[in-house]
């Protein structure tokens, strides 16, 4: 008997520590408070191994990544890799895909809509993934129906990734209190500006101070993320844990990171 795709319990469980890229699209569009209870654990959320679209895009994700590879001839990489950003550590996004520089999400469509509003609806999910990576552009592969695919390539929109970073800080602080949050209405991304303006921040002492802050230590993280490709380099491949002089080497499924050793010599 051939399995549905579903959560298991304990990726339920393991759901609930952090916002994914599918779940952006609920906090761009105010859906809140059901989130939350899901988060805390209040509420089962919604099964979809009856969701005939959603089952249908996770049977053809296989099929979109080779058909990808043999129109464009780019190879699909890291599939299912996880990402955790570095300085939001509750948002992750489990990636389909890497291609170049880009991300890759594969999608499977009913053909039934333009594919403008296609993208703008995945566009949280893309930015979420994308500020989880570091990534600078997306590669949105989409099977239409059964009667066409499309490749459309979205870059990062600084606008949009801002509003969606700033709803996400402002979702996780109802998850790290009591209080339930309320629904909102949809966010607007602010539209960039027609035109930029130049300002004299020459007068402003917050803008001094930090400039000052900015130029002392801008040499000292160059020194810094040298060392740390050097440090890198010296942990062989089977190692999973190095330590000595101050810092230890981690080895996970993220890859390998470098902190102080507070505890070790």
């Amino acid at each position: 008997m051939t399995v549905l795709f579903d959560l298991t319990p304990e990726e339920k469980l393991e759901r609930r520590k952090y916002i994914g890229g599918s779940e952006a699209g609920k906090i761009m569009s105010g859906e809140w408070y059901d989130l939350w209870r899901e988060k805390k654990g209040l509420q089962e959320p919604d099964d979809l191994s009856n969701v005939l679209p959603v089952q249908l895009g996770k049977w053809t994700e296989e099929f979109n990544a080779a058909w990808y590879e043999k129109q464009f001839k780019e190879p699909v990489t890291q599939r299912g890799k996880v990402m955790v950003s570095r300085s939001h550590t509750y948002m992750r996004a489990s990636l389909d895909g890497i291609v170049g520089d880009a991300i890759w999400e594969a999608k499977h469509v009913s053909g039934f809509e333009d594919m403008d509003t296609i993208v703008q609806r995945y566009m949280p999910q893309l930015h979420h993934n994308m500020l989880c990576s570091g990534a600078r552009r997306a590669v949105l592969s989409v099977l239409v129906g059964t009667r066409a695919f499309e490749r459309v390539l979205v870059d990062f929109d600084s606008f949009y990734g801002e509003t969606l970073l700033q709803m996400e800080e402002d979702f996780w602080r109802f998850m790290e209190g009591d209080d339930a949050p309320p629904n909102g209405k949809p966010a607007e991304p602010p539209a960039p500006p027609k035109e930029f303006r130049d300002v004299d921040m020459q007068g402003n002492n917050a803008w001094a101070h930090n400039a000052g802050l900015w130029l002392a230590n801008k040499d000292g993280v160059a020194i810094f993320k040298s060392a740390e490709k050097e440090l890198k380099a010296l942990v062989e491949a089977d190692v999973g844990k190095a330590t000595g002089h101050g810092i230890v080497a981690k080895r996970d499924k993220r890859g390998l990171s470098i902190k102080e050793d507070k505890n070790g010599r």
